[in-house]
């Protein structure tokens, strides 16, 4: 039987076996634990915590997505390493119809940026910056409002 190292979560805490048993071929779930820069601490399906590193195809920031929304991942043992291969799909994805449309339904969205939001079609464009600018470029812009257009602003210019 192989052993591969162990990190401990928390080396004060609880006691941790310092190694665990080979996987095994195949795919094996998994949950993130804990993420340091020495690597990622993972609770194997047997309840045993094990040292894992993301692999060649998965972005660090998913692996910390994934540690906080507690995501059931996917790791295999690689040359006696575990390699965190992906995670289980468990909510809706996005919507695709057969013409490649995209349709995000729910009661509300939100789109959160830290530098801007760029939306463009063509050759309308809708630009929102953080410093709060934003600009609505096209050939034409048509507003159909039931009510009241308010304009509030220090200076309005016309052409």
């Amino acid at each position: 039987m192989t052993t591969a190292k162990v990190r401990a979560l928390d080396p004060g805490g609880a006691k941790v076996r310092r190694t665990t048993p080979k996987l095994g071929p195949g795919l094996h779930v998994a949950r993130i634990e804990g993420a340091a820069e020495g690597g990622i601490t993972v609770r194997l399906a047997s309840g045993e915590l094990a040292s894992a590193v993301p692999g060649e195809n998965v972005e660090r920031t998913f692996v910390e997505e994934c540690t906080r929304d507690r995501r059931t991942i996917l790791v295999s043992e690689q040359n006696g390493t575990i390699v965190i291969l992906g995670a289980l799909q468990t909510a809706r994805a996005i919507e695709h119809d057969a013409a490649g449309r995209a349709r995000i339904t729910a009661p509300r969205i939100d789109l959160v940026a830290e530098d801007g939001v760029r939306i463009q079609v063509g050759k309308a464009l809708l630009e929102m910056e953080a410093n709060g600018a934003v600009r609505i470029a096209g050939d034409r812009l048509t507003m159909d409002m039931a009510t009241v257009v308010r304009v509030l602003a220090a200076l309005a210019e016309l052409p």
